[in-house]
């Protein structure tokens, strides 16, 4: 629970730009680990709560994906495992991932996407990732990618 309000905190400090709308499964826990992380980033974006990234938690969100309106650009979604974990590698281009930490953060981007519903598997890449310090290395090693670890994440 702590790791969501530094992951707040840090997304924060570091201006990452926060998302154009937020999606969060209505479960208590990934609700209150939306809250925690709103405390310090995306506090004034809209967040709606969808029953179907609690449904799907054992499938993946690639449908819910390729469904999205054209007008976000920038979308969070707060779920389960295993669904992100599936989704995050149906998205990449390359991964090695095996598992997804509990409030990590990912980034994947396309450079060539002009809707959501024209999402191809395989075709994203990741920009960033954010970890709890246990799942730093795990992240490092399967996306290459610099992770920012939580002994970075200082409380103001």
């Amino acid at each position: 629970i702590r790791d969501a309000e530094e992951l707040g905190l840090y997304l924060k400090q570091n201006n990452i730009a926060p998302p154009d709308w937020i999606f969060s499964s209505p479960s208590v826990r990934t609700s209150y680990t939306l809250e925690l992380m709103r405390r310090h980033w995306a506090g004034d974006v809209p967040v709606a709560f969808e029953d179907i990234l609690y449904i799907l938690a054992f499938n993946d969100y690639f449908a819910f994906c390729a469904g999205l309106s054209f007008n976000f650009h920038r979308v969070l979604i707060v779920g389960h495992n295993p669904a992100i974990l599936n989704t995050a590698k149906k998205l990449m281009a390359a991964h090695g991932i095996e598992d997804f930490p509990e409030a990590g953060f990912m980034e994947i981007r396309w450079d060539h996407q002009a809707e959501w519903r024209t999402l191809t598997p395989g075709t994203g890449e990741t920009e960033m990732a954010v970890s709890p310090r246990a799942a730093d290395e795990y992240f490092h090693q399967y996306f290459n990618v610099t992770v920012i670890r939580r002994t970075k994440w200082t409380r103001q």
